[in-house]
């Protein structure tokens, strides 16, 4: 069981190709894969919606932390282009399987914003489900799946993207993007659409797991339910509500919420990285992997600050323990050492996913036992802490989409 206390309380980016480590492998990947029709689910257009309140937002509190390197590796065209072009993109598979000790997830996130984009969100998902990578385990989308002054954060609006991510074929977490409740008119509204729709979104897919996935073992806070945390061969994953929205420090109301919900989950990851770190019963802990929607500024540094705490008052082993931020935000693939830098923590990795319409989903590899390390296949691989882990951005971005 976790404990949760709760501690009261640009920027220029760095390159897209991670700081100290080296890619191998090959560029025969296939580069259009065939697509997959999407099933019936009607996108929302620009027709005004209506906001209809609905029930209460439930609450919780949890902990988890962040481990890192990262490779190297070219940067992928920009190209112009307002609207969608070409093929739609699939997610088949761009190298060989992995071994059965190895698992995976795919990563996505800020998309759909455009009524065209909600089209080619379904497109994405069912081409997921026909194409799928063997030993995937589950679907992260790091937040911000509308415009709030085109959608008005109605709570079809919430209904409509769960429909749209259960046409995927694994369980699936949706993050808070700042899009998604504090950019709306009312955030407290759309903040309880959001929990409404999606704590505990993943048990959708309790009777249709694949034959070779794993059901996995979510604690959610009950205070914040949108924070979550499992631990899969070793890997802590946990989920935590970032968003780089602070409010102005005249709005006292909104600011006591704004520290709040950052000791939360500063809170939720260190008492998680504690928990499972001295749980004899489990696999040793390897890594921690943490999904937020926002890039690091200054005002969501303190979250990074304190998440370090824990990794800093313990044993070597903890303090070296590769850390993973994934997170969108910046709608530009990126391997960013901002949080390195500003925290001195040097076993994060910080990266950043492309918008959801400018590129594939990636899928996210993870050694299944600490001898067995990943190698990179093709020239759009990333291989991360030592083996660890393996980011592959199947195509890359779409060179028919500008950013």
């Amino acid at each position: 069981a976790i404990t949760t206390g709760v501690v009261v309380s640009q920027n220029n980016k760095s390159s897209s190709n991670p700081p100290d480590s080296s890619i191998q492998g090959n560029t025969d990947f296939e580069k259009n894969p065939a697509t997959v029709s999407p099933v019936t689910v009607s996108p929302v257009t620009d027709s005004p919606v209506t906001d209809s309140p609905s029930g209460s937002s439930l609450p919780s509190v949890s902990p988890t932390l962040l481990p890192s390197i990262s490779p190297s590796s070219q940067k992928p065209s920009e190209s112009p282009s307002g609207g969608p072009t070409g093929t739609t993109p699939s997610n088949n598979p761009s190298s060989s399987p992995t071994t059965d000790e190895s698992f995976g997830f795919y990563l996505m996130g800020d998309i759909p914003y455009a009524p065209w984009e909600e089209t080619f969100l379904m497109d994405q998902m069912n081409n997921m489900t026909a194409t799928r990578r063997p030993n995937t385990l589950f679907t992260v989308h790091v937040g911000d799946f509308q415009k709030p002054d085109r959608t008005k954060c109605a709570e079809s609006r919430y209904q409509q993207m769960s429909n749209y991510m259960l046409l995927g074929p694994l369980p699936t977490f949706l993050l808070i993007g700042d899009n998604d409740a504090a950019d709306c008119r009312n955030p407290d509204t759309a903040l309880s659409h959001f929990r409404n729709t999606f704590t505990n979104f993943e048990d959708l897919w309790d009777d249709r797991i694949p034959d070779d996935a794993v059901a996995l073992d979510v604690q959610h806070s009950e205070a914040y339910p949108e924070l979550s945390v499992f631990n899969h061969k070793g890997v802590l994953f946990i989920t935590v509500h970032v968003t780089d929205s602070k409010p102005s420090s005249d709005d006292t109301e909104r600011m006591a919420e704004w520290d709040d919900r950052m000791a939360a989950n500063i809170a939720w990851v260190g008492d998680a990285v504690v928990a499972y770190d001295a749980d004899n019963t489990l696999v040793p802990l390897r890594s921690v992997v943490i999904f937020g929607h926002s890039q690091y500024s200054n005002d969501v540094k303190p979250f990074f600050e304190g998440i370090h705490k824990p990794f800093l008052q313990h044993s070597l082993k903890r303090q070296v323990m590769p850390v993973l931020y994934l997170h969108g935000d910046g709608h530009d693939w990126d391997f960013d050492d901002r949080i390195v830098r500003a925290t001195g923590w040097t076993s994060l990795i910080d990266v950043q996913v492309d918008q959801g319409a400018l590129a594939d989903p990636c899928i996210v590899e993870v050694s299944g036992a600490a001898d067995q390390k990943l190698v990179a296949e093709h020239d759009m691989q990333y291989v991360l802490a030592d083996g660890l882990f393996r980011i592959d951005r199947q195509r890359g971005r779409f060179p028919d989409r500008a950013a």
